[in-house]
C-alpha cells in the first residue's frame, strides 16, 4: 500500500486521451494485481492520495457507510464571515444534493483577501470542497488534501514522491473499516535503495505539454483486470455500519502530527504554531495521532 503526494497537473486515471501526466506514471509496478487509487483528486488539487492492490480494502475506504473523513487545506479569496462558516457547517444545497463541512478552522498564512482554512468532509464527491466554498461567492485558489481518515500528509514526503506504508499504518487503516490486517511482504534493502534512486529521477517537474513515460509498468498491462491470484483470507471484524444512524456524522479538524524535522506543527499556509515541539512522526504519516473519533459499536 502506498502514500503518494500528488502534484498539480496530474489526473487520477490510467490513460488520458489528451496525453496529460497521470498519478500512475510515477508508481512502481506491484508484485501482483494493479494499483487502485482510493478516491480521486482533480487535476488542480494536490496532496495525499492512497493506493492499494486490495480491492476489498479500497471499496470499504471509499464507501460512505464507513465515514472516512477527508481533511483539506484550502486557500480562498474573498471576505469570509461567521455566517458563511456557519452555513457551510450546517449545510448548503449543491447541484447533486446537500453538502457540508463537519468542521472548519482558520489557519495562519493568509494575506489580504487570501485566507487559509482546514476543512473536513465525509464524502468524496466530485469537486465537493471547491463547490462548497464557491456556493458562498468565494474563489478557491489552492487546495491540498492533508488527511484521509487516520492517515496524515507530513512535510517529509516531497511533492511527486510516494512511499510504502508501514505494517502499523496498514493495520490501523484496516481496523478502521473492520478488516483483519494482512501481513505485508518485506522489501530488501537493495530494492529500497533502487526505488529511492528511481523516485529522485522521476520526481523532477514536467514541462507544459510533456508526459512522463511509463518506465515502471508496461503499457500493455494498463487495462488488465486485477489478477485472480488467491490472497490471504481476511476476516471481517465488524458488520458494515448502516447508512442511517441516530448519531451525528462528522469529525473535527485533526491535530497535525509532529514534523519530522522541526518542532511544532506546520500549516499549509506557511505558518508554524507556537508551543512545545512534538515527538517526531517517525516514517512520516502517523495514523491516528491527535485524531479523535468515536469507536464503532
Amino acid at each position: 500500500m502506498l502514500i503518494y503526494n500528488k502534484p498539480d497537473g496530474e489526473i487520477c486515471t490510467r490513460n488520458d486521451p489528451e496525453g496529460r501526466p497521470t498519478v500512475f506514471d510515477r508508481l512502481p509496478r506491484p508484485k501482483e494485481g494493479r494499483w487502485i487509487n482510493i478516491g480521486r483528486l482533480d487535476i488542480n488539487t494536490t496532496g495525499l492520495l492512497l493506493f492499494t492492490t486490495d480491492g476489498e480494502l479500497a471499496n470499504r475506504l471509499m464507501h460512505p457507510s464507513y465515514e472516512m473523513d477527508r481533511e483539506y487545506a484550502v486557500r480562498v479569496r474573498g471576505e469570509v464571515d461567521d455566517e458563511m462558516i456557519e452555513r457551510l457547517k450546517t449545510g448548503v444545497m449543491l447541484e447533486d444534493g446537500p453538502a457540508r463541512f463537519t468542521d472548519i478552522q482558520e489557519a495562519p498564512g493568509g494575506e489580504g483577501f487570501n485566507h487559509w482554512y482546514h476543512c473536513v468532509v465525509m464524502e468524496g464527491r466530485n469537486r465537493e470542497v471547491r463547490r462548497l466554498w464557491e456556493s458562498q461567492g468565494l474563489v478557491v485558489s489552492r487546495l491540498k488534501r492533508v488527511r484521509f481518515g487516520p492517515v496524515f500528509m507530513t512535510s517529509d514526503l516531497p511533492m511527486g514522491r510516494w512511499r510504502e506504508m508501514s505494517q502499523a499504518e496498514v493495520d490501523i487503516l484496516s481496523e478502521e473499516v473492520g478488516l483483519k490486517p494482512v501481513a505485508l511482504p518485506s522489501m530488501k534493502a537493495k530494492t529500497k535503495e533502487k526505488i529511492d534512486r528511481m523516485q529522485r529521477k522521476v520526481a523532477k517537474p514536467l514541462g507544459r505539454g510533456e508526459r512522463r513515460s511509463r518506465v515502471l509498468r508496461p503499457a500493455h498491462e494498463a487495462d488488465m483486470p486485477v489478477a485472480d491470484k488467491p490472497r490471504a483470507a481476511r476476516d471481517d471484524k465488524s458488520e458494515r455500519k448502516p447508512r442511517g444512524s441516530d448519531k451525528p456524522r462528522g469529525t473535527p479538524v485533526a491535530e497535525r502530527p509532529g514534523d519530522t524535522r522541526k518542532g511544532g506543527k506546520r500549516h499549509e499556509g506557511g505558518g508554524r504554531s507556537s508551543g512545545p515541539a512534538r515527538k517526531p512522526a517517525g516514517e512520516g504519516q502517523r495514523p491516528g495521532f491527535g485524531r479523535e473519533r468515536s469507536k464503532r459499536p
